[in-house]
């Protein structure tokens, strides 16, 4: 744990656990404005099961179990799906998801979106989800993609051309499609050679039938992947765009230099 945190006043702070099918997360920041931030990742190994590592990180970093002021969960999976408002019925929601995905024992929630008139349906492995609010007292759970499309709406308001913004992390893209400020295309997709992740944006360009001298492409994340992958979109694509969250909607972690995008925008969502 860093220093700059005062574990003696956790009520002040803001806690928001992420977690992903690859690794669990935490982020504490100071919401009175003292500037103070940390965030600490610790990836999954293969060889055990989830839940007992989860349980094994939270155990032992104890001052997770303190009281804070605010407590999020993010949730970063492939099992989410977004339905307009107008044909989403709250009671059937489970629904939603099984036309895309296979029926698991997992418990299902929604996010109702501020900005889009769409609602987003995302499922939790229930023994998870169990000790994470036996732990913790949630506030809220979010899906990464729901924080993600409410910063990119806020965006796509400026400006006449379609846009596709575009995620990119060290193992997983999540890609958004706007015409005119509104919402077309949500999609993410898992990659091993970053090659892959091009084509998928790539294909995605296509089937959306953008045009490739004057919509726009922004892309944000990891810097040094989003780096690489600009340099080879440029070629194809005429306006690729570096795409960075103002600095005052997050307080930037003072014991590293990474923070995930829905962490640095998840004021838009609270």
């Amino acid at each position: 744990m860093h220093p700059t945190i005062d574990y003696k006043n956790t009520e002040h702070y803001n806690l928001s656990i992420r977690l992903t099918s690859d690794g669990f997360s935490f982020y504490i920041v100071d919401s009175f404005g003292g500037g103070n931030s940390i965030f600490h990742t610790f990836p999954f190994s293969k060889s055990s099961a989830i839940l007992s590592q989860l349980e094994e990180h939270i155990y032992q970093h104890e001052q997770l179990l303190l009281p804070y002021r605010r407590t999020e969960l993010i949730i970063d999976s492939l099992n989410s799906s977004f339905v307009p408002n107008d044909l989403y019925v709250d009671k059937i929601k489970e629904k939603y998801l099984f036309f895309e995905y296979s029926k698991l024992n997992d418990k299902i929630f929604s996010n109702t979106l501020k900005r889009i008139p769409v609602t987003n349906v995302f499922s939790v492995d229930t023994s998870i989800y169990d000790f994470i609010h036996r732990s913790f007292s949630l506030n809220n759970v979010f899906h990464c993609t729901t924080i993600l499309a409410e910063y990119f709406a806020e965006r796509s308001k400026f400006g006449n051309y379609s846009k596709m913004y575009v995620n990119v992390e060290s193992s997983q893209i999540n890609v958004f499609c706007f015409e005119r400020n509104r919402l077309m295309l949500v999609n993410s997709y898992q990659y091993t050679q970053l090659s892959d992740a091009a084509y998928f944006i790539l294909n995605t360009w296509e089937k959306m039938s953008m045009n490739q001298v004057n919509d726009e492409l922004h892309i944000c994340g990891n810097a040094e992947i989003r780096v690489e992958i600009s340099s080879f979109l440029k070629q194809y694509i005429q306006r690729v765009l570096p795409l960075n969250p103002p600095t005052d909607w997050y307080v930037a972690p003072s014991n590293c230099d990474y923070l995930p995008v829905d962490l640095m925008t998840l004021s838009l969502c609270v």
